[in-house]
């Protein structure tokens, strides 16, 4: 899998169990509104050269769950579902729990290494 890739598929992972983190890193935030201005629910499928997650439905907990488990390289899948387990356990949001300060780490260490890994 090309780096690019790699560290979108990444990036989308860390965005649905961080997003939080993902707004800080520039990853931005999707808020789409109807013609009234009310805030309207996307429905999304991530297609990945690892697989397919449908998402339809799913609360965010469960959307990180399936990206983790269809989407992420199989070299990353230990670190996220770690991650992933930790932040359910240890951050204060539980609907989307994230642990800010290392979710960000990831894309520094990737900006100062090219890898995301440890």
């Amino acid at each position: 899998m090309g780096r690019a890739i790699t560290v979108a598929i990444l990036a989308a992972a860390l965005a649905l169990a961080a997003p939080f983190a993902a707004h800080a890193a520039g990853l931005g935030k999707l808020t789409v509104l109807s013609p009234l201005g009310a805030q309207l629910n996307a429905e999304i499928e991530i297609v990945a050269e690892q697989g397919l997650a449908d998402l339809r439905g799913l609360s965010p907990k469960q959307r990180a769950r399936a990206i983790i488990a269809n989407c992420v390289h199989p070299d990353y899948q230990p670190l996220l579902g770690d991650y992933f387990v930790r932040a359910c356990r240890d951050s204060f949001g539980k609907h989307t729990p994230h642990l800010l300060s290392e979710a960000l780490s990831w894309h520094q260490r990737y900006l100062d290494t090219g890898s995301m890994r440890p």
